[in-house]
């Protein structure tokens, strides 16, 4: 019960900021932009209603949470991969001497 209350709230407050953001960015055409959130936001329901319709009908509950696991784990590795090509060279000074192999590695994969 706790989950679904604090889930709720996050939700909440996801809607409100992102209205917020939309105002901020067009305000001149705010309510056109609001229109337009209103719309993917139902369109993003539809879809995943449809989509988790046939994955309960080709492959039960176990698929359906299969599928979203594997969702859930590769958008935190978008995330992840985000957040560390994003951190400016500054910050990391301190923890290059560390994990030197490691930003070794990483300046390697992932050059600017």
């Amino acid at each position: 019960m706790l989950l679904v209350i604090l889930w709720g709230m996050a939700f909440g407050d996801v809607s409100v900021a992102w209205s917020n953001w939309v105002a901020h960015a067009v305000p001149d055409q705010a309510e056109s932009a609001g229109g337009i959130v209103v719309v993917s936001v139902q369109s993003a329901i539809a879809a995943g209603a449809a989509v988790g319709c046939l994955m309960f009908s080709f492959g039960g509950v176990v698929g359906v949470f299969g599928a979203a696991s594997a969702i859930l784990l590769f958008s935190a590795l978008l995330i992840a991969l985000r957040v560390w090509t994003s951190i400016p060279s500054s910050a990391l000074r301190g923890r290059r001497d560390r994990f030197p192999r490691l930003h070794k590695e990483r300046s390697k994969h992932f050059t600017a």
